[in-house]
């Protein structure tokens, strides 16, 4: 049997949020000894840990290349472990010809896993030593308790040996109980006193991010209740209650509405795990928005009489309160966060000095080293020039660490916050409260879970610790941003040095205070490889650099070259151009010829774009500049391509209209208006005719109407058969224009119906030519009535009516052809459209012995045969509803035609779906 060494991979990520599984490690155990050479050779267990920033696994482990052992490879059982617990174990084989390179764990069959012999305890104390400490595997438990530096030297009340280090990959260091079972097995858990029962309090202090805004609360998945989770309403029906927390947190104003998520959840969630399985956490939440120190009505100043309500004595009250409850009950962290309230009010100095206040407060009364934790404020707040008081707030924020022991701030996310109807840049929304609570490694911010770790290593008189990591950002040509990990300690200043090839330099510090763990670096060569590393300060000295950096910096892309427009239709224009070196984005820009204001398409990512909503019949230029992190390139060449002229909806469908109504030109060679229009000034009427591209001249329609009203008199017939609609009654005309505004939909004018407006005129003919076809353009109602959208029917006293528009009370498309007694002949109903008055392409088929059609180009309602039959007397044509009998409109339409067009024949499938074409394209509907 030939040995030889494999890596074996895989990726362990949480499935919804995408992040590194934390505390996730895997034994392998082999399921049988190897031989060599007539020697036998002990399976050797490995343990290794997932790596908790990146959700990596990599792993070296032994195997065979021997083709004739049975099974052929090498055998071994996998136990996953998440903490302390076994999430799962099986068994997989590694094949003897994957020897030498490196396998995705993920691609190896699972099977059940065996039985494990005796020697797998020695070996889990081997793994054990890696995990806890980072140590050599050690022999036996005298020389673990060793590895772990003198500190496993105390037991607990069941005699476990207690080790003082953090769990791997807990966000709280813990003291750990050290236990081996009567199998040999070792296990680490957090310390339990049983006799020590009761509640780690919490406490949520300050504004309106404290008591939660953000957005899109998820119970089911990212924001459920946990069973140790409790809290202590500060208002509601249980008030001073200790019961199940859930988002919103009962804070000390009503919550918001809907249900907001806030910090609070999560970092309970997260703190959770790190204590004895005895103890639970209490959250005391006493936050109120819109406050701050400097509010008369309620304010967080200890020593202010406001108004209303101190809510720094209110919030002291509550933790009195619930530490009364219980004598085991204890504070073990102040969650704040505030600050915009104070912003137009303080400077950095005075709201400092309020900041301390609370802080010295609050641990007069619960204890000296009571951890107290600054979030930060929305960083788009922060750097939006709202006031000026701002960034001096911000600043006092992060100088806490430095002025107070104990005590930690963090950076915020950004592109987490609400939407302006939630006060915007002000609030951060669900994902950002989440990031708040539990931390996020990807964007280096450490959030109140595992900042708790950091407030309770800021302890005056210990060493500086050099930072973990620093990660370094290109931001223009010759600068960049530095930011680093921060090691658990103290820190109240850092040292950056960095090398461009000439040495070490140092820089001078930029950030908003000495402890903020930015830099910017400027004036750096062009293209040169910078390397930085990172030094803490405290008053015990300065620590040794961080591990070194480095980043390459890139220059200015390329010029764009091969520019070239496609075939342009009458609103678009394809464009395709040569990728550009070092491009990590384009800007497209364009304007018509004749016009000198450029328009500009931001952040294209393909070197391709068709550029929408232009003008048809019309000549443009383009130009495309290639851009990323270190400028933009020269811009391309410039090229100029037309857009195509429009096609009349008659010309594409081929065939003479019966009578066409639209806002548009329906027919190339007509040359008259398309409507007469009424302003509400003064009654007068002008025709309204075409643009030379065919849209409604809207220019000398406003020209016309000015900031009054305009309604639609006439509608005229562009088929070349004179049968236009009018209206001569005002109160019963269709608008156009609002208030000096023309009424539109999708981009396009359209003639608004209220319920009690028409155009009419005597000019029936389609059911009297025996088949007809109609294409419209117009909205599905928002009412529960029946609405009559155009018809032919009668008012010479005559019942019938022939209704190729109607919607039903419910939203479907309805056909019907009725006699003059009236017997029904044929009515078809089809499918229910959605009643939100969106504009739909809408088709009526009737070709005189089946009726049905289509919306949006799919059929609805189904084609229908049927005998006509009775006599039939239709005289009068109706847009806005129908009429028979002695009724002048019957069943008024409540909502916007844009175009009409009636055939005396049933199309051909192909002319009928080039004229639905025509009026999807044009009026983009769906």
């Amino acid at each position: 049997m030939a040995f030889t060494e494999i890596t074996l991979t895989r990726s362990y990520r949480l499935a919804k949020a995408g992040e590194p599984l934390a505390g996730m490690r895997l034994r392998f155990t082999p399921t049988a000894a190897m031989t060599n050479a007539g020697d036998t050779v002990l399976p050797k267990v490995v343990e290794a840990a997932v790596d908790a920033e990146t959700g990596e696994l990599s792993v070296a482990l032994a195997a065979n290349t021997d083709p004739d052992t049975t099974p052929a490879g090498t055998g071994y059982v996998v136990r996953e472990l998440v903490g302390t617990s076994y999430a799962r174990q099986y068994a997989v084989v590694i094949p003897h010809d994957a020897a030498g390179a490196t396998v995705d764990l993920g691609t190896l069959d699972e099977v059940t896993a065996p039985e494990l012999d005796d020697y797998v305890s020695q070996a889990e104390l081997d793994a054990l030593a890696t995990v806890v400490a980072g140590k050599a595997a050690a022999a036996d438990l005298t020389a673990l308790e060793a590895e772990l530096d003198g500190k496993a030297d105390e037991t607990d009340d069941a005699g476990a040996t207690v080790v003082r280090v953090p769990a791997a990959g807990a966000a709280v260091g813990v003291p750990l109980a050290l236990t081996q079972d009567t199998d040999g097995e070792f296990t680490l858990a957090p310390v339990a006193d049983p006799s020590d029962v009761g509640y780690d309090l919490v406490a949520v202090l300050g504004q309106s991010n404290s008591v939660g805004n953000g957005e899109n609360l998820d119970v089911a998945m990212l924001d459920p209740t946990h069973p140790r989770v409790m809290q202590f309403p500060a208002a509601g029906a249980y008030y001073r209650q200790i019961v199940v927390a859930s988002d919103p947190l009962q804070h000390q104003q009503a919550q918001p509405a809907p249900a907001c998520v806030g910090f609070g959840m999560t970092f309970a969630r997260e703190y959770v795990k790190t204590i004895p399985s005895n103890r639970s956490v209490l959250l005391v939440p006493c936050g109120r928005g819109s406050t701050g120190f400097s509010d008369p009505n309620y304010s967080w100043d200890p020593a202010a009489t406001p108004a209303q309500l101190n809510l720094y004595s209110n919030a002291v009250a509550q933790i009195q309160a619930a530490l009364a409850l219980n004598p085991r009950n204890r504070l073990v962290a102040a969650l704040w966060h505030q600050g915009e309230g104070d912003t137009a009010y303080l400077n950095q100095a005075q709201y400092a000095a309020r900041l301390d206040s609370v802080i010295d407060d609050l641990r007069a009364l619960f204890g000296a080293d009571l951890p107290f934790l600054v979030g930060p404020m929305v960083p788009e707040r922060v750097a939006g020039n709202i006031n000026a008081g701002y960034p001096l707030v911000n600043a006092a924020h992060i100088d806490t660490q430095s002025r107070k022991p104990r005590t930690f701030w963090f950076p915020g996310p950004t592109g987490c916050y609400n939407s302006e109807a939630n006060g915007g840049t002000i609030h951060y929304n669900a994902a950002g409260q989440r990031i708040l609570g539990g931390g996020d490694w990807g964007r280096n911010i450490e959030g109140y879970a595992r900042g708790l770790q950091f407030a309770r290593a800021n302890v005056t008189g210990t060493p500086p610790v050099a930072p973990t990591a620093v990660l370094l950002t290109q931001t223009g040509a010759a600068t960049m941003t530095a930011t680093w990990r921060r090691a658990p300690g103290r820190h109240t200043a850092f040292v950056v040095e960095y090398n461009t090839g000439s040495g070490w330099t140092v820089a001078t510090r930029n950030g908003a205070v000495a402890c903020d763990h930015t830099q910017t670096l400027t004036g750096l060569p062009s293209g040169a490889t910078v390397q930085v590393r990172v030094s803490t300060v405290n008053e015990q000295g300065t620590s040794t650099p961080s591990p070194v950096a480095a980043l390459t910096l890139i220059t200015a892309p390329a010029q764009v070259t091969g520019l070239a427009a496609g075939t342009a239709g009458q609103a678009s224009q394809p464009l395709t151009w040569n990728p550009a070196a070092r491009a990590a984005s384009y800007t497209l820009e364009y304007k018509r010829t004749a016009d000198s204001t450029w328009t500009s398409v931001t952040g294209l990512t393909s070197p391709s774009y068709t550029v929408p909503a232009l003008i048809a019949a019309t000549s443009y230029d383009y130009r495309v500049t290639a851009v990323n992190v270190a400028g933009s390139a020269t811009v391309s060449a410039t090229v100029t391509a037309s857009t195509a002229a429009p096609i009349a909806l008659l010309t594409a469908v081929g065939t003479g209209a019966y009578g066409a109504y639209g806002l548009r030109k329906l027919k190339s060679d007509y040359s008259g208006s398309a409507v007469k229009v009424r302003r509400s000034s003064d009654n007068t009427t002008l025709d309204i005719g075409f643009t030379a591209q065919g849209d409604l001249d809207t220019a000398a329609l406003l020209t016309f109407c000015g900031a009054n009203s305009g309604f639609v008199d006439t509608i005229y017939d562009q088929s070349g058969n004179t049968r236009h609609l009018a209206q001569a009654t005002a109160a019963a005309q269709p608008q156009i224009v609002s208030a000096g505004a023309v009424i539109t939909r999708n981009g396009k004018p359209s003639m608004q119906f209220s319920g009690a407006q028409s155009l009419q005129g005597n000019v029936a003919g389609l059911y009297a030519a025996g088949a007809a076809t109609t294409l419209g353009v117009y909205t599905s109602h928002t009412t529960n009535a029946s609405d009559s959208v155009f018809c032919e029917g009668s008012t010479t006293g005559s019942q019938a009516r022939y209704i190729l528009g109607w919607w039903s009370s419910g939203g479907a498309p309805v056909l019907q052809a009725t006699d003059d007694v009236p017997n029904t002949i044929k009515q078809v109903i089809g499918t229910a459209v959605a009643q939100d008055g969106a504009l739909h392409q809408v088709t009526a088929l009737d070709t005189g012995t089946e009726l049905g059609g289509f919306v949006d180009g799919a059929t609805n309602p189904a084609s229908s045969a049927y005998t006509r039959s009775g006599t039939v007397t239709l005289t009068r044509f109706v847009l806005g509803g129908t009429t028979y009998g002695a009724s002048t409109l019957v069943s008024p339409y409540t909502g916007f035609i844009s175009e009409i067009v009636t055939f005396a024949s049933a199309l051909g499938v192909t002319p009928r779906q080039d004229g639905q074409a025509n009026q999807k394209s044009y009026y983009a509907t769906p």
